[in-house]
């Protein structure tokens, strides 16, 4: 490891780094001397670079248009700093709809980054900026993209003992509670680190969720557990700042959600942990692979229990929904409360995430009606139990995409049982067969899939990911189990 003397030496490092993924520097104080909107300590989105950037991105829309999103941009009317994020987020994703006089009344949307055309964005890295809310503070570094401070990076010195990631945690946490909220109205997510250690999180996360992001590439199939430690910081800069990767990131893997009972709603802002990240980005490739080629098999994932399952099946949805041809998802659980429990957890995401608002079916009927009366979009929740003895093909469109829940307990082809009439019932994979005949259809488990379940892979094909136990504890993602040895006195 390179030996530092002080913190600003470690900055240095991190600042070179991100330099040579192509990003322009910029020293805070000439930030605040080069761009006359930035003269104002308080501010924190580059108007000028942001104006630039939207004319780039909407070459067709009007200066009045630009004018009016830009300040919706810069004048975010929530409240506290999370409900003003959650809007930009909103936007981040979906764009601005601006309502504009231009002779008449018009309306438009205006994107904010271009997703597909990396070169029609600015990537800009700045240290050492001064910012003036509640208090006077100076935050180590941040990311723009297109004038908007998306990333904030805390660094502590990593030759003091006394300063460690925690006490990193802790002063980002001071930032935007008490000293710069305003920073953080724009912000996607934060880095921390000692030179040693490196995390990344949310606004939301507490410090037990922000996690390391231990991979650079989803071509690497075995992290080793023997990896220099020193090169945590290092990962995670080219695993998530390479600049197709960052926009890939803010595009798809950061969304809103609301849990907890209606008087006790909790919001909370994800962010994709590295293998959901990696597993997503598998699972289009393999679905578009399959459609390509009309196959049905995209393959299975396996996440252990606990490792955030639902919001890699969320994430998957959201890709898939955006890169085919408008598929239907259906969604397929083997017990109510799993199909409550999922339902609910894409309902949360409609505000900042999803596009379409997922449907519940409550009955065989409706959704014989369902799928029948649509012919592309929607993502649509339903439970094993709905197909039993329904032969007949719902759809016959291979713009359809199964996604079955717990894969492993009830899709096996091989078995079946004679009923007290003497008819065969078969299992529930023929019949969901039957009912979609060209669909494309991904499995995912918690459980790995032992050789005697291999009937499993007849129906979803292999392998897609693998996240076990052993690298879930690893990561602090699943909390381990100990056993407690039981001995006998005589």
């Amino acid at each position: 490891m390179k030996k530092y003397m002080h913190e600003s030496d470690f900055e240095v490092t991190v600042i070179e780094m991100i330099q040579n993924l192509g990003y322009e520097y910029y020293y805070g104080g000439d930030i605040r001397e080069n761009f006359p909107s930035m003269n104002n300590t308080k501010n924190v989105v580059i108007t000028e670079v942001l104006y630039k950037a939207l004319k780039k991105i909407n070459p067709n829309v009007s200066d009045k248009a630009i004018n009016e999103a830009l300040r919706k941009i810069t004048n975010l009317e929530e409240i506290n700093y999370i409900d003003k994020n959650k809007t930009f987020q909103k936007y981040l994703s979906f764009g601005i709809e601006v309502n504009y006089f231009d002779n008449e009344n018009k309306a438009t949307y205006i994107k904010l980054v271009d997703y597909e055309n990396i070169e029609n964005n600015y990537f800009y890295i700045v240290n050492q900026l001064v910012i003036i809310d509640i208090e006077n503070k100076r935050p180590d570094v941040i990311i723009y993209l297109n004038g908007i401070p998306l990333v904030v990076m805390e660094f502590k010195n990593p030759v003091a003992d006394s300063e460690t990631i925690d006490e990193a945690y802790l002063q980002l946490k001071n930032y935007m509670e008490n000293g710069i909220p305003n920073l953080f109205y724009y912000n996607a997510f934060c880095v921390i680190t000692d030179g040693i250690r490196a995390e990344v999180g949310t606004i939301t996360a507490d410090k037990s969720r922000f996690i390391s992001w231990k991979r650079e590439s989803e071509d690497i199939d075995i992290i080793d557990k023997n990896a220099d430690l020193n090169k945590q910081y290092k990962t995670l800069i080219n695993g998530m700042l390479q600049k197709e990767r960052f926009l890939n990131i803010l595009h798809y893997f950061v969304f809103y959600i609301q849990s907890g009972k209606k008087e006790e709603l909790k919001t909370s802002k994800i962010l994709a942990a590295y293998h959901q990240y990696f597993a997503v980005n598998k699972i289009i490739k393999n679905v578009k692979k399959a459609y390509s080629e009309k196959k049905t098999k995209a393959g299975i994932v396996w996440h252990t229990t606990g490792s955030g399952k639902s919001f890699t099946m969320l994430m998957a949805a959201k890709v898939i929904s955006q890169s085919l041809d408008n598929p239907t998802i259906v969604i397929i659980t083997d017990r109510t409360e799993l199909d409550e429990q999922l339902f609910s957890t894409f309902s949360s995401a409609i505000d900042t995430y999803l596009k379409q608002t997922p449907k519940k079916i409550e009955s065989r009927k409706e959704l014989v009606k369902e799928l029948k009366d649509i012919n592309k979009g929607g993502i649509i929740f339903t439970t094993l139990q709905k197909f039993e003895n329904y032969d007949e093909a719902l759809s016959e469109r291979s713009n359809i995409v199964l996604i079955a829940d717990e894969a492993h307990r009830s899709h096996d082809l091989e078995k079946t049982q004679i009923k007290d009439d003497g008819k065969i019932k078969y299992n529930i994979s023929k019949y969901i067969n039957d009912a979609f005949p060209n669909a494309i259809k991904i499995g995912f488990t918690g459980t790995p899939i032992e050789k005697d379940d291999r009937n499993t892979k007849d129906v979803f094909g292999n392998y897609i990911d693998k996240y076990d136990i052993t690298q879930s504890v690893e990561d602090d993602v699943t909390v381990p189990i100990y056993y407690e040895g039981r001995v006998n006195y005589l």
